[in-house]
């Protein structure tokens, strides 16, 4: 990152405020990285992304009002910001619903949060975010 860079602002939606907070930990120690927001439900989300324009929304699937729901508004509204699910669910329906929602990457809960700032940078320099077991699942 040259010194000129500004940090990539990071919106987390978890209902979770353990998962939020290990989220917050794993991105606040990397330089390139800032939390503008965390809440706990869609609507939030929506209301967040279009207060604070993030560069990535990290998105919970299973939250109150829904991450795909929260994904499609944020989508439709802020095109320009990536779109990151953060999900335990491994389930097909909600994979490709995410990505009809304009998801960005579809990451599980299970990886190793000190990968997260690697993926997130990939997904701001335009690849995809998403385990080779489930890319082999869209194949």
């Amino acid at each position: 990152m040259t010194a000129t860079a500004r940090p990539l602002r990071v919106l987390i939606a978890d209902d979770h405020t353990p998962s939020r907070d290990d989220i917050n930990r794993a991105l606040e120690h990397d330089a390139k990285f800032c939390v503008c927001a965390s809440v706990a439900d869609a609507a939030g989300a929506i209301q967040a992304a279009l207060q604070e324009r993030p560069d990535v929304c990290l998105l919970d699937i299973r939250m109150p009002g829904g991450g795909l729901a929260a994904a499609w508004e944020i989508a439709a509204r802020l095109p320009q910001a990536k779109i990151v699910m953060l999900t335990i669910s491994d389930d097909d329906a909600d994979l490709f619903g995410a990505l009809r929602a304009g998801a960005h990457g579809y990451l599980l809960k299970t990886m190793s949060l000190q990968r997260l700032p690697e993926a997130l940078n990939g997904v701001c320099a335009g690849e995809a975010a998403m385990p080779p077991s489930l890319v082999a699942r869209i194949i």
